[in-house]
């Protein structure tokens, strides 16, 4: 029996701001920030598998500027070793 273990990368988006969200100027308060996605988090940081077949559901969190969720986000998921195991368009890992 064969096990494979496989790293998972955690992403990072960075975001280019501008203005302090919710501060003031002369002509009076400014628009709060528009939340932007800058980071996602995965449920799993390494998925161990055991067996040809065998898959392992993978989660994302994406938060944005504020720390704060960011619910019904896409999130694109992709394998840098198909040979070794594929990805689904939901994170469900197949090895």
């Amino acid at each position: 029996m064969r096990r494979f273990a496989l790293p998972i990368a955690l992403v990072t988006l960075v975001s280019c701001g501008g203005d302090t969200p919710g501060g003031t100027s002369p002509t009076g308060p400014t628009e709060p920030a528009t939340p932007v996605a800058t980071t996602i988090t995965l449920s799993a940081s390494t998925v161990n598998l055991s067996s040809l077949g065998e898959t392992s559901q993978l989660t994302a969190t994406v938060k944005d500027q504020n720390g704060a969720g960011m619910p019904n986000q896409t999130v694109e998921w992709a394998s840098s070793a198909t040979g070794v195991a594929t990805v689904d368009a939901v994170g469900l890992v197949t090895a």
